[in-house]
């Protein structure tokens, strides 16, 4: 097959234009450009729809040609580098634009249009996985695809879980809050689905309904992201299901020795081990928080009892998002107000501007005043300021701006490094409050002092 050949194949389709010229200049190099011949025929006759079908696999026949310099390896898998990344995500934008602008043209009597919009949603959710090597091109690609999804109304294949893959341990909720009621299940795979047949999971059933636009706009963003990004430290969602008399689920791994407080409870830690716990295992919390910031995106809802301990007794931050979910409940609270309880223990983790702007939306600032809050809570046993504070209390002092975290709320015990980062994430002006790099470096330092445990991994 000549040069020019293989040009009229790479215009047939625009998609992988940049890596394929990339591919044939490496491959010309070498003197291996007849090794790809065979592959260039049998793509010269693809439809549109049998390059989605076959994305990945050409993907990874083009790297074989491409030059090392282009890419990265990890074991088996590899991501690009700059420009290489450039390029690659630029083709799968203009890609997405061009199929919008046309109302998705379909020209094989085999696929739908329907049929197409899935196929090209997952052909570049296959992609985005272990593609690019800075989280930053991670996340500018991730927004594309949540413009994608919002637009169609469609997910990635792999996230939507028919409920008849769900093998419930009997009919009652291990856990109840104020979202919604949590099951244990057995989720079944394909037998060449992930090289495995099964997954022990948890599935959240929301206690309503939410609109479809709130999905939309709030819940599937938060899957799609916790999927793609894979950081260390988070409970990523594995998918979505609907069950007829449950309604929406969510499903993610289960953690078998469940939340982080009732986990310290059950060990009777005392005080110093507390403290050695927090400084030496906690600050994978904090990087997977700086990493969520990193990309433009926040938790919302950072609490004790949104922080799981894994089967390696580590912990992972969970129920990412759903306090915005919860925010278009036409109760105009953001928080489940079904429970005292449940209002009580969120309103004490809640910074005092979220309060007084009665705002549904949470930013990065309050993500670490609820953190610090988190680390007192863990310290303590208790909630923040319990028991010397009622709930209305503690809502005056936010209303007022008075409420500030002092020496005497956390144990005499706690060393003033570790005191001294509490204060910087409840410092009452956000303007004051540590950043979640701040935050993160100042535990590894401290962890670093006790000498045990690695280095987290931190993508600044």
């Amino acid at each position: 097959m000549s040069h020019s050949d293989y040009h009229e194949v790479i215009q047939q389709f625009p998609l992988f234009r940049g890596l394929s010229r990339r591919a044939l200049k490496a491959a010309n190099r070498q003197g291996r450009v007849d090794h790809i011949a065979e592959h260039l025929q049998a793509w010269k006759a693809y439809s549109r729809t049998e390059w989605l079908r076959n994305i990945v696999q050409i993907r990874n026949t083009l790297i074989q040609f491409t030059a090392r310099r282009a890419f990265e390896m990890y074991g088996k898998n590899f991501r690009f580098l700059e420009p290489t990344a450039r390029v690659l995500m630029e083709e799968i934008c203009d890609f997405c634009d061009w199929n919008i602008a046309n109302s998705w043209p379909v020209h094989d009597d085999d696929c739908s249009v329907d049929e197409y919009q899935q196929l090209t949603i997952d052909g570049f959710d296959a992609l985005l996985k272990q593609t690019f090597q800075r989280a930053l091109y991670v996340g500018h690609w991730t927004q594309r695809l949540f413009s994608l999804c919002r637009t169609l109304k469609k997910l990635p294949s792999k996230m939507q879980i028919k409920i008849s893959r769900l093998r419930f341990d009997g009919e009652d909720a291990f856990a109840t809050g104020g979202y919604g009621s949590v099951y244990k299940a057995i989720l079944l795979y394909d037998d060449d689905e992930e090289n495995r047949t099964s997954q022990i999971v948890a599935v959240k059933f929301m206690k309503y309904e939410p609109k479809a636009s709130t999905i939309w706009t709030n819940l599937h963003d938060e899957a799609l992201s916790l999927l793609n990004l894979e950081i260390p430290g988070l409970n990523p969602f594995i998918g979505v299901t609907m069950d007829p008399q449950r309604g929406l689920g969510l499903v993610s791994p289960y953690l078998e020795h469940g939340t982080a407080v009732k986990y310290l409870s059950k060990r009777n830690m005392n005080i110093a081990e507390r403290i050695v716990w927090v400084c030496t295992v906690f600050p994978i919390i904090m990087s997977a928080i700086h990493q969520l910031h990193y990309v433009n995106l926040t938790h919302g809802d950072i609490k004790g009892a949104n922080i799981l301990i894994d089967n390696d007794e580590k912990p992972r931050l969970t129920d990412f998002g759903l306090a915005r979910v919860s925010a278009s409940k036409e109760t105009n609270t953001w928080v489940s107000t079904s429970e005292t309880v449940s209002y009580a223990y969120t309103l004490r983790f809640c910074s005092p501007e979220r309060i007084l702007s009665e705002r549904l939306y949470t930013s990065k600032e309050d993500d670490v005043w609820a953190f610090g809050m988190t680390l007192v809570e863990l310290l303590t046993g208790q909630l923040p300021f319990f028991p010397k504070m009622s709930d209305i209390e503690v809502m005056t002092g936010l209303y007022e701006g008075t409420l500030t975290m002092q020496r005497c709320d956390v144990p005499v015990e706690v060393h003033e490094d570790l005191w001294e980062l509490i204060r910087g994430c409840t410092e009452i002006d956000p303007q004051n409050r540590w950043s979640s790099f701040q935050v993160y470096t100042a535990m590894e330092g401290i962890r670093g002092k006790y000498a045990i445990g690695e280095q987290m991994p931190l993508d600044r």
